[in-house]
């Protein structure tokens, strides 16, 4: 009777693990679901304009690379009231990066340049790390929270703390 037992613990387990497994499909595909909805939303509006979509994804890209240090020096620079406008932007990217699990721009810039270029490649070279999807997407919040620490550090010396 305890070989029985022991069988149906076993088959149960197996269960457990392929609805898990299940489940884990079903969320990465919402998420993919998710992320194609808007793309399709943002590639009509910009087919519409009167440029090419590599073009636009150049533009981007563009953006993309050079928003962290333009926010880091309005935020270092500016007044308080812009300040708080970056960080509520920078609120705005964090919420769209747990939305979509990816970062939105990254996702515009392979949709509209169809190449696999990425902000955070410099970082995995610099420290010898694999270019890949699974790297990029580790990398990222890392090195958000510390770009994220800097800016707390400035805005707090800059807006609340009294020298």
């Amino acid at each position: 009777m305890q070989h029985n037992n022991g069988e149906n613990n076993n088959a149960n387990n197996n269960a457990n693990i392929n609805a898990n497994n299940n489940t884990n499909i079903n969320k990465k595909t919402h998420f993919k679901r998710r992320r194609s909805a808007m793309l399709g939303i943002c590639k009509r509006i910009v087919n519409k304009l009167p440029i090419t979509n590599k073009t636009f994804g150049l533009w981007v890209r563009a953006f993309h690379y050079t928003l962290p240090f333009y926010l880091f020096i309005f935020i270092s620079l500016n007044s308080r009231r812009i300040a708080n406008a970056c960080i509520f932007f920078l609120l705005i990217i964090v919420s769209l990066y747990i939305y979509y699990r990816a970062c939105f721009l990254s996702l515009m810039e392979i949709e509209f340049c169809r190449t696999d270029d990425n902000i955070s490649d410099c970082v995995l070279e610099t420290f010898n790390y694999e270019i890949s999807g699974k790297n990029r997407y580790i990398i990222t919040p890392f090195v958000f929270i510390c770009y994220i620490a800097c800016i707390a550090f400035v805005y707090y010396f800059r807006f609340i703390s009294v020298l």
